[in-house]
């Protein structure tokens, strides 16, 4: 097979190769201005919002980083007080997932490794059978059963490391 120089040459300085060019250097640039500093204060916002309103009870995260080329993600201090909002009922250190590419072409989520930092969970008895949790467990079990629509999403976790936390009763 015979390799034409000229050829190649032509087709790598047209205009129509460097338009490409430019155009997929814009895209990848703008996939890392906004996963680097767009996403991770809007990523914050709403789950502070949707946690705090699912468990009613306050909810603070400290900082939220994406590294959008190595689909991670870490959540770092993650505080959720106890309903009247006095100390902490649950939270975390630091919880780090890292997104496996090929789950973007399986249609299903694959996440290669999570990490967990300092979780902790504070559970009370407030009086006989009653916990400072039973009002979402409550909330949990008095929802209607959904009925299943086709078979359940594709997923899988791997590499799972816990490390530091505590529970206290």
């Amino acid at each position: 097979m015979k390799v034409d120089k000229a050829k190649i040459q032509r087709a790598l300085y047209s205009s129509k190769t460097r338009k490409y060019g430019l155009w997929g250097l814009a895209v990848f640039a703008l996939a890392g201005i906004l996963g680097f500093l767009a996403l991770p204060p809007v990523i914050r916002h709403v789950a502070v919002g949707k946690l705090s309103e699912a468990l009613h009870r306050p909810v603070s995260i400290r900082s939220v980083s994406v590294n959008p080329y190595a689909l991670s993600l870490t959540v770092e201090g993650v505080d959720v007080k106890e309903r009247e909002g006095g100390g902490t009922f649950a939270g975390f250190e630091s919880l780090y997932l890292d997104l496996q590419a090929s789950s973007l072409f399986r249609w299903g989520l694959v996440i290669d490794e999570i990490r967990l930092t300092g979780p902790k969970l504070h559970v009370a008895r407030l009086a006989e059978n009653v916990y400072n949790f039973s009002d979402l467990a409550a909330e949990f079990t008095a929802r209607p059963e959904e009925k299943e629509n086709g078979p359940p999403p594709a997923f899988s976790l791997n590499n799972i490391r816990i490390s530091g936390g505590s529970f206290e009763f």
